[in-house]
């Protein structure tokens, strides 16, 4: 008797493959897209646009989006030439984004404009030295 009421139980269940993939292909878009969408809004109210993909890669290889974004509209607001990829590039270097792009800032504001490439030069440089101690 029980195992007939089991067997009704599962056949009352059964989805087809098609709706599988479905299921599948939409919880891969919710893994990957969901949760940059909190970042692709607080950009769209800044006025900044961001590539939903190119979000979705920095969350693959475990890049803080909410920070990056956060920074790349500090520095779009500044006025900066930095895009998202040097900030993705310099956080993977292990460098602080936050403060390089403050640096530049301070100095676009003292009428001495560094480039992204001198400022994340010199802030892996010290990242380094306090890393060794010296």
């Amino acid at each position: 008797m029980q195992l007939k009421a089991l067997e009704a139980a599962i056949a009352a269940f059964q989805i087809p493959a098609g709706a599988w993939i479905f299921i599948v292909l939409a919880l891969a878009f919710a893994w990957f897209y969901l949760p940059v969408i909190p970042a692709i809004a607080m950009a769209q109210m800044a006025g900044v646009r961001v590539p939903i993909n190119q979000l979705a890669a920095m969350r693959m290889m475990k890049v803080p989006v909410r920070k990056v974004v956060y920074v790349y509209i500090r520095s779009q607001k500044a006025g900066l030439e930095v895009t998202l990829h040097d900030l993705q590039i310099h956080h993977l270097a292990r460098g602080d984004i936050e403060t390089t792009v403050d640096t530049m800032i301070a100095a676009k504001e003292e009428n001495r404009p560094v480039t992204w490439d001198e400022a994340a030069a010199a802030d892996l440089v010290m990242t380094y030295k306090n890393r060794r101690g010296g």
